[in-house]
């Protein structure tokens, strides 16, 4: 049996008990400190200063004292003012029908959840001022989409990385193209990398020209980061088109590309 406690008095066979040697046995009793004492001296051991019992550093860890938590419950406290430690409910309901004051949702609950309602998820917006010419042709009499190398890039560049394939991108480019010639056709077309995913082309009127907002809409191929960027081209190589800036009224004429994800 382990000797827990130490004493400076000690009784003999022929020795009379008295209150004066039991108050010196009692105030003079220590815990016996170390391996096999009054402590396991792992997580308790005794102060050898004070000669107290106190929890050794690093005594108590969860391994050794917090062995035992139920299923999707973490350790706090709900209840009102000050008290003992709760275990508190981890909402693991990507819907969020069972959803409670008291109980806390995790991050890939929250994230399902959100990415489940309807509406714009995000948005990127991408502005040009400077004007862009090209000779360079893109043939209305192609039966397959125009390449990444056909025409001249814009200049405008958004760059997404869509949440759900099964959500809608739509791709709102406004900008003012003309041609020299008129009754030549300019091509504009979007894309998603290397993929054109929308085609518009309007033709050259014989006076005047405006701004023109093409719109596509259109799946995106996977949820990796995606580029998307506007390509214009001429219908006849002899005559140039231009994305248009000017008058730059200080920079306030712009050409844009708006992308939008939109869920539902």
């Amino acid at each position: 049996m382990a000797t827990i406690l130490n004493t400076t008095q000690q009784y003999n066979a022929a020795d009379v008990v008295t209150h004066t040697n039991l108050n010196q046995i009692v105030g003079g009793t220590t815990f016996v400190a170390g391996d096999g004492g009054a402590t396991d001296n792992t997580s308790l051991e005794v102060d050898t200063t004070s000669g107290s019992l106190q929890i050794k550093n690093q005594g108590v860890t969860f391994a050794n004292e917090l062995q035992e938590i139920q299923t999707n419950k973490i350790l706090g406290r709900t209840t009102a003012l000050a008290g003992v430690v709760e275990e508190v409910e981890l909402n693991t309901d990507d819907a969020m029908a069972s959803s409670s004051a008291t109980s806390l949702a995790t991050d890939g609950s929250i994230k399902a959840y959100v990415d489940s309602q309807t509406g714009i998820k995000q948005t990127v917006l991408s502005e040009a001022t400077t004007e862009v010419q090209t000779y360079s042709k893109v043939s209305l009499s192609e039966t397959t989409p125009p390449l990444i190398t056909a025409g001249k890039d814009t200049g405008l560049l958004c760059t997404m990385t869509p949440i759900s394939t099964s959500n809608t991108i739509r791709a709102s480019l406004k900008a003012r193209f003309r041609n020299q010639s008129a009754g030549t056709a300019i091509v504009i077309t979007l894309f998603e990398d290397d993929l054109a995913v929308g085609i518009s082309s309007i033709v050259q009127p014989p006076t005047g020209f405006g701004p023109h907002t093409h719109t596509w809409y259109f799946n995106a191929a996977d949820t990796t980061e995606h580029n998307y960027t506007v390509r214009f081209g001429t219908s006849n190589a002899s005559y140039y088109s231009t994305m248009d800036t000017t008058p730059s009224f200080g920079g306030l004429t712009k050409s844009t590309l708006f992308i939008e994800e939109i869920a539902g």
